[in-house]
């Protein structure tokens, strides 16, 4: 399966047999709860770049000790539009991506922070509530 977007006409494609809807289910027999969509073939919006190369690149940057401070600087990406204009692969392809960098500062140092930056949990919330289910990224 893959999926695609052509930024220049704003179309939105997926090219399945069906489309996913957020009232399926989100695991199957075959793939458990793995996207049935290839990391590379989901093109998210330049905007979400970062995030998407910051969580590829968390196997190197965990063992600084300092993700953290790391994460904490990445931008605040808004992306009150994108939910509203891409198809549910792409929004549970960013999810992936946001679920992976929230793991990451929950677990990545030896202490438990007391909050989520508002850089990784607003968009979190923003795309599960597209996405109709909890803000829960597992």
């Amino acid at each position: 399966m893959r999926c695609s977007e052509n930024y220049r006409s704003g179309t939105l494609h997926v090219n399945t047999l069906l489309d996913i809807r957020p009232d399926e289910p989100a695991s199957s027999a075959e793939l458990g709860f793995l996207s049935p969509y290839g990391v590379d073939e989901c093109a998210l919006p330049r905007k979400l770049n970062g995030i998407r190369e910051a969580a590829r690149a968390l196997p190197r940057r965990l063992v600084t000790g300092r993700i953290r401070r790391l994460l904490g600087e990445l931008p605040m990406v808004d992306v009150t539009d994108f939910c509203g204009d891409s198809v549910a692969a792409l929004r549970k392809q960013a999810m992936v991506y946001y679920a992976f960098l929230v793991q990451a500062n929950v677990c990545g140092e030896s202490d438990a922070p007391r909050v989520l930056p508002a850089n990784l949990a607003v968009p979190v919330w923003q795309l599960s509530r597209s996405l109709g289910h909890p803000p829960l990224p597992t």
